[in-house]
Parts: structure tokens; sequence; C-alpha cells
């Protein structure tokens, strides 16, 4: 089952629930260094409030990108990621104060305390799970595997471009000339596992969960070979630099994939639903591993 890249909020989950406790956090030390500690008791319009920067924290997630290639960003980018998303939330709530008439029960002062504090949090947050996540995807025997079936032309500069990828989701564990007969050759620390004419022998025999498919052949030569991974179980990313009409195909997506595009084709894909309970369950095992 291919799970669908589309929607950066669902994969990274995780930074938006961490987003949440550094603004929860940020708000109450805010409102402490304001009036004390004993500003929060029974106090309903720390609560109001609360409740709504939480709202708006999520509804800028969901609306936004704020998310879009978090664990690539340098650390300027990230900081002015955190600075932007914290100045738009903040402006937000400055909005529902006004269209409410209740900026009389809070301190603009608490609300620039929770700029400060919550951008330092954040940012040093996002620094810290950005290297936990970096280091369980590099060693993570989740990872899918996957096998590359090329032309010979192409296929050291193909073999690159998938390997430049730092935090990739999937391990290259062999390679295919689609044109030769180069079983046993390594290319780039790749070996070259099988040819063609032995390829779905490979395939029956070793794990492969997906496929890289950099063919510049006729249509109906990548439509057979397409078909025949499919039956198989086998997700198909084909590079769409050689058109492949997607009608033809069941449940194509384009997508971005280290630096190629790629129209990537599976019997399944995960829904928005399978995807958030995935990405629950894997937040809850980083947590449990590093307690």
């Amino acid at each position: 089952m291919y799970r669908k890249q589309q929607k950066s909020i669902i994969k990274h989950m995780d930074f938006l629930i961490l987003d949440i406790l550094m603004l929860i956090i940020s708000y109450i030390a805010a409102t402490i260094i304001r009036d004390g500690w004993h500003s929060l008791r029974a106090n309903a319009a720390f609560l109001t409030m609360l409740g709504v920067l939480i709202l708006l924290q999520v509804m800028v997630a969901l609306q936004g990108n704020n998310y879009n290639d978090i664990l690539r960003r340098g650390y300027l980018v990230e900081l002015k990621c955190v600075l932007i998303q914290n100045a738009i939330v903040l402006a937000a709530a400055f909005t529902f104060m006004f269209i409410t008439k209740s900026q009389p029960k809070y301190s603009r002062l608490v609300f620039g305390y929770l700029l400060i504090i919550n951008t330092l949090l954040t940012y040093g947050a996002h620094l810290i799970w950005k290297r936990v996540v970096r280091g369980r995807m590099v060693n993570s025997k989740e990872r899918t595997h996957l096998l590359v079936i090329s032309e010979y032309a192409g296929l050291e500069a193909c073999i690159r471009r998938l390997q430049s990828e730092w935090y990739k989701e999937y391990k290259i564990t062999g390679v295919v000339v689609y044109d030769r007969q180069m079983k046993g050759d390594v290319i780039n620390n790749i070996s070259v596992v099988a040819d063609m004419d032995e390829l779905f022998q490979y395939l029956k025999k070793e794990v492969v969960d997906e496929v890289f498919l950099n063919i510049d052949g006729n249509n109906q030569e990548r439509l057979t070979i397409t078909e025949d991974l499919l039956e198989m179980g086998i997700t198909v990313h084909i590079n769409i630099n050689m058109d492949l009409g997607q009608g033809q195909l069941p449940n194509p997506i384009v997508h971005n994939m280290s630096g190629c595009a790629v129209l990537t084709t599976s019997i399944k894909t995960a829904t928005f639903y399978q995807m958030v309970a995935k990405r629950m369950m894997d937040i809850a095992g980083v947590v449990v591993v590093y307690k």
C-alpha cells in the first residue's frame, strides 16, 4: 500500500502536536511573567484565549505550507518559518479579540512575551525533533525496499539523484538494467541484481516493495511492465519525463521523489484516516524508544 504524500500536515503531524505543546507552555509562561501564578486560577479569559490559540494553530497548519520540506530546512530558514507561523497565529488572535470586543481582558504585554517565548521554544523543539526523526529515518528497518529499473544511458544519473536525498523513506536494494546484460556489476555502490529476462523470478524470491521505472521506451512497453508489477502488489514510480497516460493506471499520483517528477501507481493507496492512525502510532513508538 502506497502512502499519499499530498498533505504535509499528515506526514508531519508530530510537528503540529509539538507546536501545540510549545504554544501552551509559552502562553502559560507569558501569563505568569506578566500577572503571576494567581492569574491562572479560575481565569475564564485565560482558558478562552488558550483554546482560541490552539484552534488558530491548527487552522494555520491546515491552511498553510508551514511543514513542507521541514526536515530539509536549514537553521535560518527554520527560524524564518517559525516566526512567520507565530506572527500569523498572533495576528489572528488579535483579530478574534477585535471582533469579540474582548481586548480589555488581555494584556498586550502577554502576547509580546508569548511571541518571544514561543518562537524560542518552538525553534529549539523543531531542531531537536528533526534530529530525532532524521536519525530514526536513516536507521529505520521500516524503510521500503526500492528496485531501480533503468536504461543504461541514464542509469548513473538516476541512481545519484535517488541517493542524493538525505532523509528518504526508501532503501535502494538493487538495479536492473533495461537494455543491457549487466548482472553482477556494481553501479554507484548499488548491485545489478538481475537482467530483464530474470526480473520477475528475482521479484518472487526477494523483498521488493517499490520499483522506480526509468525507461524511455514506447508507452506499451512501460505499461506492460507496470501492469505486471502491479499484479504482484508492487508500487511503481514512473519517471514522467517519459510521458505515460495516467488514465491507464490505477490510483495515479504525481509527486516529487528525490528531485524527480514521478507518477506513482499502486493497487491501493492509504486514506487520510489510515495515514493519521499510522502517524499517531509512529509518534507513540518514538516516544517509547526515546523515553
